[in-house]
């Protein structure tokens, strides 16, 4: 006999609603668990009563020496095989899956959940590189007073889809009873696209350069097309700053760092902010500016490139300074995120 009324409490004292907590011992005993009416009563009692706890843990039941055991064969079980499911370690144990459920996440407190996805394998000089620029940055631009945070320009490419899909999370609608679920496009690999580079900074200079369709960037011309745009609108609106106090970043991708960027760079006076390997949670176009230009795009069919261009840069023209302040904030705080988790990845 499963005790959930225990269960269910031992849920609620975990945060959860009764919502989440009726969906929680629905994927488990299925239509063995209680209705959501009684778990919702349950709920209601633990917020106003004392709990009534009338059935005793079976668990407790169980020889000391006896649980210790359970409990090391299931923590080696996991070890072993961390995507085991509750069913097979309880074969394994010729247990329940009740009680296997309950010394799990009761008394051993594990929680099943997804894997977090890195852009790559980190080593431990990469990583030392990801420190070294986030002491670096917090020393000449952690001061939430800093003045020369303003002095910091930002660039990126990235890729604008005639048709780009709505992710599957993006995608749920609600629909009737027993109604169908709506048919989705899915991209199409051969699908027209061009790509765009952006140059920013903290307080709200904006650069939009669209190439030709399906053409990538090169070292020739960035330098030649790109970068004297990016100087030009550094001129417009820092009238009063020379530009030997530009302070430029870019990721590793070849045409920024290839030489003769690196000499256009050093001919025009221009510190390079060196940016990590590896490191896309560092730059702010890929964890900030992007993905929230792009997500109004996602789902849309467009006429034509040019029209994508212009939404894009529409969107990128109603940015506030208040959207570009919080991107610089989030920057830092993401450098101070990396230093604590030793140069690891951060998730976002």
């Amino acid at each position: 006999m499963v005790d959930f009324y225990s269960i269910t409490l031992h849920l609620n004292k975990k945060g959860l609603n009764a919502t989440d907590a009726h969906a929680e011992l629905k994927n488990i005993w299925h239509s063995q668990a209680p209705p959501y009416s009684t778990i919702t009563r349950w709920f209601r009692q633990f917020a106003t009563e004392k709990p009534n706890l009338k059935v005793d843990n079976p668990i407790s039941k169980k020889p000391k020496k006896s649980i210790e055991l359970i409990r090391s064969q299931i923590e080696t079980l996991i070890s072993n095989n961390p995507h085991i499911s509750i069913r097979m370690i309880a074969q394994n144990l010729n247990l329940p899956a009740t009680t296997t459920w309950e010394i799990m996440t009761i008394q051993l407190g594990f929680t099943k959940i997804c894997s977090t996805w890195v852009p790559h394998r980190l080593t431990e000089q990469q990583k030392q590189a990801r420190i070294d620029f986030c002491q670096n940055f917090l020393l000449k631009y952690g001061d939430p007073g800093s003045k020369s945070i303003y002095n910091i320009v930002t660039c990126d490419e990235t890729w604008l889809y005639i048709y780009d899909p709505l992710d599957h999370q993006s995608s749920k609608v609600w629909v009737a009873k027993d109604q169908p679920p709506p048919a989705l496009v899915k991209k199409d690999p051969y699908a027209k696209k061009i790509m765009v580079l952006v140059f920013f900074n903290k307080g709200g200079m904006r650069v939009c350069i669209p190439l030709e369709e399906k053409q990538t960037l090169t070292a020739s011309y960035y330098t030649n097309h790109c970068l004297p745009k990016m100087i030009e609108a550094w001129k417009i609106t820092h009238q009063r700053t020379p530009l030997t106090k530009l302070v430029f970043h870019q990721d590793n991708a070849r045409p920024h760092v290839a030489i003769e960027t690196k000499d256009f760079l050093e001919a025009n006076n221009i510190e390079i902010l060196k940016h990590p390997p590896y490191s896309p949670d560092l730059s702010p176009c890929d964890f900030w500016l992007f993905s929230k230009l792009k997500k109004p795009l996602k789902g849309q069919f467009f006429n034509s490139l040019s029209e994508v261009v212009s939404a894009f840069e529409t969107s990128l023209n109603n940015l506030t300074p208040d959207d570009f302040h919080h991107c610089f904030k989030l920057w830092v705080d993401y450098c101070k995120r990396v230093l604590q988790n030793k140069g690891s990845y951060i998730p976002h």
